[in-house]
């Protein structure tokens, strides 16, 4: 279905190649592949790469590994869609080490065993969990409006089964949870669907392979979440030039938010500079400006890395410091909104309403017995006694008196005056 949905997008050139296809099946695709690209010029070519539950035994000798330089090295996009039939031994095969360190989220090899295609999978059809990040990701969002964005996601088909990764990366920004709780750990639900920059890419995880099943209930949801999502992994190489780049974790952030920021720079022969730091200019709403200061990755040649905090909400746009005359700007835009708080947890959080009325004094009444809360307000009515006989003010006669000359005086200055 995938393969099918991208050949029809005529922005999208597609070659695929089916692992268990006998040596002499025409390969299906805009362009017939003979072999699995394994030279750097053959996968170079590509702008995203795929796998869709892949033999890691079927693998070329060197494919990891130039598929790791292809991501982190030139900017290239990498999607791994998890299934039941290869991802057991994905996940323990030592070939494939160099795909699963690019990957955001973090597996077992044991439990993965142990756990898939297990029948307790299968029993009964779990709904699709979006987080608040999907809301506002590129590869996820289908609205501008979060309420209906949490609609269109409802449409789709619930999970029957799902890859059991114990946690996200971090770093990572996960798009989609599992909301069975006995699968939670530590506290945070089982990762369904989650992306990250590794280095100079993208790269995306998918724990269904069952995708296909929201044709039948949202076709439009299932094509525009893959279409965006290849966009998304595509942008990796549209951003800066081939020299300089900068980006960010994500596109969007909450004002209090970190802004993960990364910036790869190489000198006019591309060697990686190596200076011990990088100065970017971050130029806010309303003409402010600030410097952000990246230090020296020393695991990543020519990365360089920080944190920045925003403080004012609108647009923000980092820029190289000190660029040389003549040269091509490089700048990353990103926007900081109001936080939305509020949304992340919807559900009624009645423990806490129950202590609140304790501490302060009150009464909480769930909504059902509402008729119930002017009963429950205290009486606060008091009768104050005096036994002293009231001294009038007012009404007196020289409260009369002095009222009645100064009325009279203010007529006489006003006759005085020719104000009359």
């Amino acid at each position: 279905f995938l393969k099918n949905l991208l050949k029809r997008d005529g922005r999208v050139h597609v070659a695929a190649w089916l692992m268990s296809a006998d040596p002499d099946f025409p390969q299906e695709g805009d362009s017939s592949l003979k072999k699995l690209p394994s030279e750097r010029k053959e996968l170079f070519a590509y702008d995203v790469v795929v796998l869709m539950d892949i033999d890691p035994q079927g693998l070329p000798e060197g494919f990891p590994e130039l598929l790791e330089e292809f991501v982190g090295k030139h900017r290239g996009g990498l999607a791994y869609v998890a299934g039941e039939t290869f991802a057991a031994s994905f996940f323990d095969a030592a070939a494939a080490a160099p795909i699963r360190g690019m990957l955001p989220v973090v597996a077992d090899a044991r439990e993965v065993k142990d756990e898939t295609g297990r029948g307790r999978f299968h029993e009964r059809e779990w709904p699709l969990l979006p987080t608040l990040a999907a809301m506002d990701h590129a590869a996820t969002r289908l609205a501008s409006q979060i309420d209906r964005n949490r609609d269109r996601w409802a449409e789709v088909a619930g999970i029957y089964w799902a890859f059991p990764a114990r946690k996200a990366k971090p770093g990572a920004t996960v798009l989609f949870v599992h909301p069975d709780p006995a699968l939670a750990r530590d506290g945070e639900p089982r990762p369904i669907v989650a992306a990250q920059l590794y280095e100079g890419g993208r790269v995306m995880f998918c724990g269904l392979d069952s995708t296909w099943r929201w044709r039948a209930t949202a076709e439009e949801v299932y094509d525009r979440f893959w279409i965006q999502s290849v966009r998304f992994l595509t942008e990796g190489r549209l951003l800066g030039d081939r020299r300089r780049l900068i980006q960010t974790d994500r596109e969007s952030y909450d004002l209090g938010e970190a802004v993960r920021v990364s910036a790869y720079l190489t000198d006019e022969a591309f060697r990686p500079v190596d200076a011990e730091e990088q100065v970017l200019a971050v130029d806010g709403p309303g003409g402010s400006s600030a410097e952000l200061r990246l230090g020296k990755d020393p695991a990543a040649p020519g990365w360089y890395r920080g944190i920045h905090m925003p403080r004012v909400l609108g647009q923000h746009r980092l820029r190289l410091a000190g660029a040389s005359a003549g040269e091509k700007p490089v700048a990353k835009v990103i926007s900081v909104d109001p936080p939305a708080i509020e949304l992340e947890t919807p559900r009624l959080d009645e423990e806490s309403l129950r202590e609140l009325a304790e501490l302060t004094g009150g009464s909480y009444a769930p909504l059902a017995e509402i008729a119930s809360v002017p009963a429950r307000i205290p009486d606060r009515r008091q009768t104050v006694v005096t036994t002293d006989e009231p001294i009038p003010l007012w009404d007196n006669a020289l409260s009369m008196g002095i009222l009645a000359g100064l009325l009279a005086l203010e007529w006489v200055l006003r006759k005085v005056s020719r104000l009359l």
